[in-house]
This record gives structure tokens, sequence and C-alpha cells, in this order.
């Protein structure tokens, strides 16, 4: 697992495994136009010492083209919290069209914002 230690002196932890899938692009040359999905799941205790656990709900889609290649086209996480109320998910695909849109949304409690990931 990895731990962080932030400037006021509490810690957080992560721990978690991830799979990787080349799904397009085995048969051509270079990285542009290659598709991979991810897969995964594990745990952690965020700077206030609540745990929680995190799960690729749906596969998440990374296609290598430009302005796709640092984020996904697809896919869903999912952030269960000790507290259901802080509970997180995150659709890179709130259009469901898989575009190269970089717009996510996440659904927080009741609450829902799309936002551009950078």
């Amino acid at each position: 697992g990895t731990q962080l230690i932030f400037s006021d002196g509490r810690t957080a932890s992560y721990q978690g495994v991830r799979y990787f899938s080349k799904t397009s692009g085995q048969n051509t040359p270079g990285i542009w136009g290659d598709e991979y999905e991810v897969t995964g799941s594990g745990s952690g205790v965020n700077r206030e010492g609540d745990s929680y656990t995190w799960s690729v709900t749906s596969p998440l889609l990374k296609r290598m083209q430009l302005g796709c290649a640092r984020t996904f086209v697809r896919g869903v996480i999912s952030v269960q919290n000790v507290d259901a109320s802080r509970n997180l998910e995150i659709d890179f695909d709130p259009f469901n069209n898989a575009a190269c849109d970089r717009t996510a949304k996440a659904l927080f409690g009741n609450r829902s914002v799309t936002f551009t990931v950078r």
C-alpha cells in the first residue's frame, strides 16, 4: 500500500489492485488508437481516520488518441465510506457516448456535479 503524510501531520493510506487489458490496437504499430480496459478494487483510510473501499463497478476505458490519453472515456469508480452519506461515484461517460470530451460526473450523496477532467 501507499501512505501519504500531510503537512499537518495527518496520514492517509491506500491499497488496491488494478488490472489492465489491451482491448484494441494489438496489430497496429505505436500506441495511437490502442484501447485499454481497467478494473480493480482496494481500500484505505482517509486523513480523518475513516476507512473506505473503492471498486471499478463498470470497466474504465482508456483510448490512446489526442485529447483522450490522460483520462478515461467510459467507466465508473465507486468509493464506499464508513459513513454512507459520504459515498462517491465517478462516471467517466455521463452522456453515454464514450466521447473524447474529458467530461465526468461525480455523485456524492444526493448531489451530482459534471466536470472537466484536467
